[in-house]
């Protein structure tokens, strides 16, 4: 019976074509954070990391801080601060003007947890801070994702609850525009791929999920697709290769390291020596995987400094 089971589960395996087999991923360690933090926002232009404002271990326990990571010599810098401190915030790198949109989370006032309107931008140019016009629907663990120079919120929480709102920003007009809702209420994660954006499990409070949806631009549509082998959330996402969504922490796993193939719709899960962690940094350069900060669990004391890296190129896709 025991011989049965496992021939059925192998089986099972190879006829869904959603999970292929585990390859072990080594990291390397490089040179810490200047700042312990989780909850932060993570960019990168093609040539250094950012980690932006995010939950810090100490009082006040959210960061204005923003510091820039050079891949070529190793080192961590503070280069501005925000206007405003907070964590469980967003942070997108536009090309065209080469300047970081920084939005979203939350922030502390004398008697309680607010959600931040302000929307700031960093020029790459200068590393000067100004401000844009307010968030008309700010969040806290929203995800978001950039396509055609343009920044899509989706998902996290407002003051009323979990949020399945859909929303676009138009830097070069300052405007936002609704998008047609999530299909449920959750904080969740995601990118976007040849023009769909995929999002990834979450959480609403009371569950973790396993779904996996995608919303169609062109079509205006969401689409539910097969289902992850496993549940996550509190993860960071980053793509590879024009096809490839790699996905790294979870609240659940928090050494969770898989990859999505857009193309194939398979998702690859991964063993690894990395430093497991969730609400992390995570990007792309090249052909090189950068994982930073983060924290161990929901307590702001195991927030992380740490900074690794491992080359993707030798993976699956």
């Amino acid at each position: 019976m025991k011989k049965f089971m496992q021939s059925f589960i192998i089986l099972m395996i190879l006829l869904t074509g959603i999970l292929t087999a585990q390859e072990k991923v080594v990291f390397k360690t490089l040179s810490n954070m200047n700042e312990k933090r989780f909850g932060f926002g993570s960019v990168t232009d093609g040539k250094y990391l950012y980690a932006v404002c995010g939950g810090i271990a100490f009082s006040p326990y959210y960061s204005d801080n923003i510091e820039r990571y050079d891949t070529e010599n190793n080192k961590w810098t503070n280069i501005a601060k925000t206007s405003t401190l907070r964590r469980y915030c967003n942070a997108e790198y536009i090309e065209s003007n080469n300047k970081i949109y920084i939005m979203n989370g939350e922030y502390q006032t004398p008697s309680f947890n607010t959600l931040s309107k302000k929307v700031e931008v960093l020029d790459l140019n200068t590393n000067q801070v100004s401000l844009c016009k307010d968030n008309p629907n700010p969040l806290r663990n929203a995800g978001s994702a950039v396509w055609n120079n343009k920044i899509y919120i989706f998902g996290g929480q407002n003051l009323y609850g979990y949020s399945n709102d859909f929303f676009e920003y138009d830097p070069a007009s300052d405007t936002w525009k609704r998008l047609p809702d999530l299909p449920e209420r959750k904080q969740t994660s995601g990118k976007i791929v040849d023009g769909v954006l995929y999002i990834f499990g979450g959480n609403n409070g009371k569950r973790n999920y396993d779904d996996v949806y995608a919303y169609n631009f062109q079509e205006s549509t969401w689409t539910q697709l097969e289902n992850l082998p496993f549940e996550i959330s509190a993860n960071s996402s980053a793509v590879s290769d024009g096809k490839s969504i790699w996905l790294l922490g979870s609240f659940m796993d928090t050494g969770l390291l898989a990859v999505y193939n857009t193309q194939t719709k398979t998702i690859s899960k991964f063993d690894s020596n990395m430093n497991g962690r969730q609400y992390a940094g995570v990007q792309i350069i090249g052909e090189k995987l950068y994982l930073f900060g983060g924290s161990k669990n929901m307590n702001a004391i195991s927030a992380l400094s740490n900074t690794e890296y491992t080359n993707i190129a030798d993976q699956k896709k």
